[in-house]
């Protein structure tokens, strides 16, 4: 309507308003951000054809009212139409369909993180449930007090191990007494009862703070000598009081297996983490640097922020402290365990994608857009060549005709002397 009423530079003002109105989110009304790029797109393109018809449309009403002016011919006016639309309508066709590429690239990417959250929250979810199931069966086989669970732990060791038979993720299943001393365990018999894990923070927990299922930091096994994570339950007295606890050790490398294997399928995955709410790291992968402070989520961590406020799930886009990469992370709480994982996704690798995507868009418009310029610019040097020699020799048969004419005139002049002359003789 501007462009109509007003001109086209009134409509090539009015146009980019009118798509920031639609873009800015918080100014209404606005576009949803998954159609964007085809409304914003569609709506320039629209706009490029109102403003060159138009603009077509003003010169020719310029051209009828004043013949002088030096306006190009409807031709050349419409070549130049075209000349402008070759221009113009690839690139704005161009731009939006980059741009969708790139929201559609976003999206997946972060549909990408979540979908693989959910599915390492799930095996989580199932390691954590199986370790829980047999820790109370355990529990159940050692009930009584510690002198008649050691008088029967023949029988109570053949009963761990069948339990944990056939779970690659669990390495062995442990019974303590009160004082941290071993009762009975799967992986051994008889059990070396030097071995004490009265200082173990999760020990502790459960004699000073019991919780439904304690789940530990990772571990290095006194006697096994390898990486744990212990999954421990509460035994309890006739009377109540603390008598020890039955712990389930799980391998971390079972979770960095596991990753791994995702990893490996989809190269775009970059970084999975099994953590607790205080942010103990139990698992990752790859795997963290040595060091103490490996095993802990750095305080300003924008997930742990997020963990920190309750959240059970999420995502967002965050710069990675080891590489400085950026990515797209996604978090879920597993279960009611006080377990998050985080699954993130590569944004190199989403725009390396998208990169793809854009040089075979450009491979494709590049040489048709220079072929319709070309051509059009060419017509219309063509057409505007024979404006002017139609226009020269316009002139030159105007000016012959001006003066074949005023020769008449002076020949008639100069009859009507030699007549007026003779008739005054």
């Amino acid at each position: 309507l501007a462009a109509s009423l007003w001109g086209i530079a009134s409509g090539v003002a009015v146009a980019p308003a009118c798509a920031v109105v639609a873009v800015v989110p918080w100014l209404p009304p606005t576009v949803p951000a998954p159609a964007r790029p085809m409304h914003v797109g569609a709506y320039l393109l629209v706009t490029i054809f109102i403003c060159l018809v138009s603009n077509l449309r003003a010169r020719r009403e310029a051209a009828a009212t004043d013949a002088d002016t030096g306006f190009d011919s409807p031709l050349a006016s419409w070549l130049r139409a075209v000349l402008w639309g070759a221009v113009l309508v690839p690139l704005t066709a161009f731009v939006a369909a980059s741009w969708w590429g790139y929201e559609r690239a976003v999206a997946d990417a972060q549909a990408a993180a979540q979908r693989t959250a959910i599915l390492v929250r799930d095996h989580a979810q199932r390691t954590f449930e199986v370790a829980e199931l047999i820790a109370r069966r355990a529990r159940d086989a050692a009930a009584g007090d510690d002198a008649a669970v050691r008088a029967r732990e023949p029988e109570i060791h053949a009963r761990l191990a069948d339990m944990v038979a056939g779970l690659p993720a669990v390495v062995n299943l442990n019974v303590w007494d009160a004082d941290g001393r071993p009762v009975a365990r799967s992986d051994r018999y008889p059990t070396d009862r030097r071995v004490s894990v009265a200082d173990r923070p999760y020990f502790l927990q459960e004699r000073d703070a019991p919780v439904p299922l304690g789940i530990s930091e990772v571990l290095t096994g006194r006697q096994t000598g390898l990486e744990l994570i212990n999954a421990s339950l509460r035994r309890s007295a006739a009377d109540g009081a603390f008598a020890g606890v039955v712990s389930v050790s799980l391998a971390p490398s079972s979770f960095r297996d596991y990753y791994r294997s995702l990893a490996a399928d989809n190269p775009s995955l970059a970084r999975f983490s099994l953590m607790r709410s205080d942010g103990a790291i139990l698992a990752s992968w790859p795997p963290a640097d040595a060091g103490a402070g490996a095993r802990r989520v750095a305080p300003d961590d924008e997930v742990f922020a997020r963990v920190k406020q309750g959240e059970r799930a999420g995502h967002l886009e965050l710069s990675s402290r080891r590489d400085g990469q950026r990515r797209f992370a996604s978090f879920q709480r597993v279960g009611d365990y006080p377990l998050y994982v985080v699954c993130g996704v590569s944004r190199a690798a989403m725009l390396a994608g998208w990169l793809r995507f854009v040089a075979l868009l450009a491979a494709v418009l590049a040489p048709v857009t220079a072929g319709l310029t070309y051509v059009s610019l060419v017509a219309l040097r063509k057409t505007r060549r024979e404006h002017a020699i139609m226009a020269a020799l316009n002139e030159a048969v105007s000016r012959g005709a001006a003066a074949e004419k005023g020769m008449l005139e002076r020949q008639k002049l100069e009859t009507l002397a030699q007549l007026t002359g003779g008739v005054a003789h």
